[in-house]
């Protein structure tokens, strides 16, 4: 059985896989300050949940944009599990063509989901993460990785508000049933929400017109932890996968070791 695990700089997300298929998933949030044994006893924790015997883990594999943890997660793996964890980035072949002018500076989430993508489909993609910064990058139909964009994310333009203003509080991240608010909490949900809703979409008919190409043509994928509450009021987005970065790392494992 396969752990396959997604470091990002708000959660960390745990995927067991188990012949070609998700057995089950698990969120958390980023601690730098976790040690290896008390993220031993949250894997033992996430096995418990998912009745899986931790003798029944004989690989791993990690994407990590957060260098601090990566490290005691991967002594942890060691120490728990008996297994040495894979990491994206060193010596594991992902067939993703980056034409950037440095590829190096290329998160290694970016390149998992766009390993997942192509397990998909071959059409051309553009590939939305929305996490705790939203990024967007587009593949051809060859594969080729050819740029990206960033911007804040919704916790961020959250915590910026919220730090830069007197009275402002900080609210839950969903959509508010009116887009005009009759309070300070709904107009701020509303102006959060419907915000980012129109940037992802004017950022994909940017993307498209650049490309000279329709929606119909492109795959235009969403994922990240506010995928299923965002982009469903995408008027682009055509697939919402939670769990592609977790489905990429599955595919490289596999591409890495058949």
């Amino acid at each position: 059985m396969l752990l396959a695990m997604d470091v990002g700089n708000t959660n960390i997300v745990l995927g067991l896989f188990d012949d070609n298929n998700m057995k089950e998933s698990f969120r958390l949030s980023t601690d730098k300050d976790k040690t290896l044994d008390e993220y031993g006893i949250i894997f033992h924790d996430f096995l418990d949940f998912a009745k899986v015997d931790a003798k029944d883990i004989n690989a791993a594999i990690i994407s990590s944009v957060v260098p601090p943890v990566t490290g005691p997660l991967i002594d942890a793996i060691k120490k728990y599990f008996g297994v040495d964890a894979e990491l994206v980035g060193k010596n594991l072949k992902t067939k993703i063509n980056i034409v950037m002018d440095n590829p190096k500076e290329v998160g290694s989430d970016n390149i998992v989901n766009s390993v997942a993508v192509r397990a998909i489909t071959n059409k051309p993609a553009i590939v939305i993460d929305l996490g705790t910064a939203n990024t967007y990058h587009y593949l051809n139909e060859k594969g080729d990785y050819l740029g990206g964009i960033i911007t804040p994310g919704f916790k961020i333009s959250m915590d910026a508000l919220s730090e830069r203003t007197s009275k402002l509080p900080r609210v839950e991240l969903e959509m508010p049933e009116h887009v005009l608010g009759k309070n300070t909490v709904e107009s701020i949900k509303s102006g959060i929400m419907n915000s980012k809703i129109g940037e992802m979409d004017y950022i994909i008919k940017k993307i498209l017109q650049e490309i000279g190409k329709t929606k119909d043509e492109v795959l235009i994928v969403a994922t990240g932890g506010l995928a299923e509450k965002v982009a469903v009021h995408s008027e682009y987005v055509n697939l919402i996968e939670p769990n592609l970065t977790l489905l990429g790392l599955y595919e490289i494992y596999k591409m890495n070791h058949a």
